[in-house]
């Protein structure tokens, strides 16, 4: 799975998606994700990705950075619904934009969620 650069703890810092135009529905699923500073003063220049975790067997993958990332089916049909075809989506969506294996990290972007929602 891609590496996570690690985000500064309490810094107000958080990874955005970058999702590619893809001609047809099925295409994979190809991002970049990168780092941002969320700023009080300035609205929120990505949209957010809302949806439930659903069943955690069910998974697929899509392409971060060039390497395959598993995360939970719903979430990647969340993010295949709202890819367009001409132009690229910058996106929060919680699965692929915390990195779900450092729970440090999980607990400082928590306490960034309302934020991140506005």
């Amino acid at each position: 799975h891609p590496t996570y650069t690690q985000l500064p703890l309490s810094a107000n810092e958080i990874r955005l998606l970058t999702i590619a135009p893809a001609a047809a529905r099925s295409d994979p699923i190809i991002c970049t994700l990168h780092e941002t500073r969320l700023s009080s003063s300035t609205p929120n220049s990505f949209e957010t990705i809302s949806y439930t975790w659903g069943d955690a067997s069910l998974s697929g993958d899509i392409l971060v950075n060039g390497e395959a990332l598993r995360i939970p089916a719903s979430a990647v049909a969340a993010i295949r619904n709202v890819r367009t075809l001409d132009r690229e989506r910058v996106v929060w969506i919680d699965s692929v934009c915390i990195n779900q294996n450092d729970l440090a990290e999980r607990g400082e972007q928590v306490t960034l969620m309302s934020r991140v929602y506005q």
